[in-house]
């Protein structure tokens, strides 16, 4: 019931680890996560803006140089605009383009595919699909003799 923290509504697995005391543990891990944090963030404060003669007076005599307090965080700056960059520089290179054979699709393909005229737009943005046959086809040899006999005429001349 309402004693043992379950709601009527909800499950009857929810109301199990109510009852057990087990859907706590992971909130409670948190909220130590977060305070050990925020004690954490509050000695890198301290140790990079408190003047030597503090620490002296305080009996700390050994604790790390200042140019780690800058050194640091402008690492692990770089660090994750590489990994950015890194990221999607082989995003792009894995990418296969539309010439390629791997862009080719049966009926099995999930997703909404696009058609001729949906990749014709330059200012369309396209979700991401497989790509018909018939319109890759279409896009390859539109520029070929034979594909040209095929297209119909345009209004430009």
């Amino acid at each position: 019931g309402r004693a043992s923290g379950c709601v009527p509504a909800s499950s009857p697995a929810a109301c199990k680890m109510a009852a057990e005391g087990k859907g706590r543990s992971t909130e409670v891990y948190g909220f130590v996560s977060f305070l050990l944090t925020m004690v954490a963030f509050a000695m890198y404060l301290f140790w990079a803006y408190v003047p030597e003669t503090w620490y002296v007076s305080y009996g700390i005599t050994y604790y790390p140089d200042r140019y780690w307090a800058v050194a640091v965080p402008a690492w692990v700056f770089m660090a994750v605009g590489f990994y950015l960059v890194v990221y999607y520089a082989t995003y792009l290179t894995n990418t296969p383009g539309l010439d390629d054979w791997r862009t080719i699709t049966d009926n099995y393909a999930k997703g909404e595919q696009p058609t001729l005229g949906d990749l014709s737009k330059d200012t369309t943005i396209l979700p991401v699909a497989d790509i018909p046959i018939s319109v890759v086809n279409r896009i390859m040899h539109q520029n070929s003799a034979r594909g040209r006999q095929f297209r119909k005429p345009s209004l430009d001349g």
